[in-house]
């Protein structure tokens, strides 16, 4: 069962004092005409509008934005352009929530107010994680966290704070997204944001939930509740006390599971939170399901299941479905299990297709938008280098090299593109680059754009000398990066597979007191796809290795047998369980390269033992 991770930080009232409010508002609108007070309210209505009726509040900002040019008065503007980006981005909207986040900094910064720029920033970290570029996210928190410390706003730092452990946590790093949350409480603390304090401890007991620490994320859950209760959020209540149940089913006290599932429903009938009651019948049916209260699992899920279908959510009626047909085989009526189990797999096919669908377009918008995005940010890079004066010819040097090079890789997409017999084909390449583009180049030119900023605006000459050279080493990682992807593209003959490894292998260790030793012969005959998921798995399993192995040897065995191509890489370290859960994305990342190539991927790794990757793949 899912938790509830409370990621965005939407401000919340009660409905009564939310109209009581808007009404205020509205009067003040009506008395003050056109000035300043009336752009102010505008902004506000807006904000409000986020729980109420969205396409209204996009309104507000219109009006409150008109208004706030015609006055110039740029603060009520970038005020507005900033909850119109907020309004657009729950409606899901999120190319028109990029626009107006753009237009809100612009204004934000002709303001010249460093805690209403760091705002923006954080907020524009929010529209990053919402679409899942988080390396983007984690720079725009940065640099939001840097603004905010300069007008000295300790509830923004925590923002910041959070939003970092948000996304850290939505990449299944748990343990770093704990960290973050723990810096953020104290300072929510200090500022009086009782509220933040219940969400930081929900989100750390979720971690603690997935970590399988299940006394720690009982205390944390109960104290999420203690803050709601003082802050008098009805609306999270129903959330933490679902969390806490939930938790308490994994441990299999069902007694406080129900127990606290109840004033879960109880909370979540008081708001007509239709989402949250169907969430804890959910519960509740799980409960009585492992307790043997039919009858009332039946009911329980049969009501979760008419709430999720009038309100169009496939994940609860996917969970209701489930949990009747578990139900009816259990009270031997199979025929009805049956029915509702025929339902679960129809239900699981369509969310399955819609998730690779949306995958598909997103992959798709993204490229197109990141090939904007890239050229404008290029472009401002360039202009403030030459602003600033700074001595670094070999960096326009390099940025035309990167123009160049992404040039050549677009020129052979578009040769593709014209072969018609190989449709299909070009779409996965499309989709792939796209992906790498967005992944690797798009989040290192954002992050050399942010630098550039942050040193324009640096007093400290030392400062400013050190962040100059971060600034020069993103940029010929980027170089780096650049240059694989047109290699796995159409490599050149002089630097093949083996080559390429060899390369690679000799720059990372160069300098370490770790001994290399190579066995590699070239390859023939693979394809692209063939040959960067080889090359990939190859730099993850030696990355690995000179990162965290602490070893002082290591093997790389590439060779071609029959048609067999094997690729071996050890070394002499600390080594680790390969099966334990809290492993990170590159042993996962490996697993699924291997499996697009339809390779036999083994793992030997015990702790003192080191460590061994042996990939054996046929490519017919």
């Amino acid at each position: 069962m899912k938790t509830f991770l409370l990621l965005f930080l939407i401000p919340f009232t009660s409905a009564y004092s939310q109209t009581h409010l808007m009404d205020s508002l509205q009067n003040v609108i009506r008395k003050n005409g056109e000035d300043t007070n009336a752009v102010i309210a505008y902004r506000a209505l807006a904000g409000l509008s986020i729980n109420t009726d969205l396409e209204k509040g996009i309104l507000y900002a219109k009006k409150g934005v008109e208004l706030g040019k015609k006055l110039g008065f740029d603060k009520g503007v970038a005020g507005c352009y900033l909850n119109m980006s907020s309004l657009f981005s729950s409606l899901g909207k999120q190319d028109s929530a990029f626009i107006y986040n753009d237009l809100a900094i612009q204004y934000a910064k002709k303001v010249g107010e460093p805690g209403r720029v760091g705002l923006v920033y954080l907020n524009r970290a929010d529209l990053m994680m919402k679409v899942e570029r988080f390396k983007e996210a984690l720079i725009f928190c940065d640099s939001g966290r840097v603004y905010a410390e300069k007008a000295g706003r300790e509830d923004l730092i925590a923002r910041a704070y959070a939003n970092v452990g948000n996304i850290y946590y939505l990449q299944n790093n748990y343990r770093d997204s704990q960290g973050y949350y723990e810096k953020a409480f104290p300072l929510f603390q200090k500022t009086g944001h009782v509220r933040m304090l219940g969400i930081i401890k929900n989100n750390i007991g979720n971690v603690h939930k997935h970590l399988g620490q299940y006394e720690l994320a009982v205390k944390d859950f109960k104290e999420a509740l203690k803050h709601a209760e003082d802050a008098q959020d009805k609306i999270s209540l129903p959330m933490y006390y679902s969390n806490l149940s939930d938790v308490y089913a994994e441990m299999k006290n069902w007694k406080e599971a129900e127990k606290n599932g109840d004033i879960s429903l109880k909370y979540a009938r008081s708001t007509n939170n239709n989402h949250q009651i169907a969430f804890s019948q959910l519960l509740l049916s799980k409960v009585y399901l492992n307790t043997h209260r039919y009858e009332q699992s039946l009911k329980a899920a049969t009501e979760a299941l008419a709430i999720s279908e009038a309100d169009g959510n496939l994940d609860q009626q996917e969970s209701a479905t489930q949990l009747l047909s578990d139900t009816y085989h259990k009270m031997g009526r199979i025929e009805d299990a049956y029915v509702f189990a025929l339902k679960n797999k129809t239900l699981n096919d369509s969310l399955n297709k819609s998730r690779f669908e949306a995958d598909v377009a997103k992959l798709q918008t993204e490229y197109e938008t990141q090939q904007k995005e890239s050229q404008i940010l290029l472009l401002e890079k360039e202009n403030q280098l030459h602003q600033q004066k700074l001595k670094k010819n070999q960096l326009i040097i390099i940025g035309s090299v990167l123009l160049s090079l992404m040039a050549l890789a677009s020129i052979g997409l578009l040769i593709s593109r014209n072969k018609a017999r190989q449709r299909t084909r070009e779409l996965e390449i499309r989709t792939t680059l796209a992906s790498d583009l967005h992944d690797e180049v798009g989040s290192s030119l954002s992050s050399i754009f942010l630098l550039s900023q942050v040193i324009k605006n640096q007093q400290n000459q030392d400062r400013k000398e050190e962040l100059f050279e971060t600034l020069t080493r993103n940029v010929k990682e980027t170089v780096d990066q650049v240059r694989d992807m047109v290699w796995m593209v159409k490599p050149d003959e002089e630097s093949q597979l083996a080559q390429r490894m060899e390369r690679f292998a000799y720059d990372i260790c160069n300098g370490l007191e770790m001994e290399l030793d190579l066995k590699l012969e070239e390859v023939q005959d693979l394809n692209m796809e063939q040959r960067r998921n080889i090359y990939l798995i190859f730099k993850e399993a030696v990355n690995n290795a000179v990162k965290y192995s602490g070893g002082t040897l290591l093997q790389v065995l590439l060779k071609q047998s029959g048609h067999s191509i094997i690729l071996q890489v050890s070394d002499n370290g600390k080594g680790f369980d390969p099966n334990s859960p809290k492993n990170g994305n590159g042993l996962r990342n490996m697993r699924r390269r291997a499996e697009e190539l339809q390779a036999k991927l083994d793992i030997h790794s015990s702790p003192d033992q080191g460590t061994m990757i042996h990939l054996e793949y046929h490519p017919n």
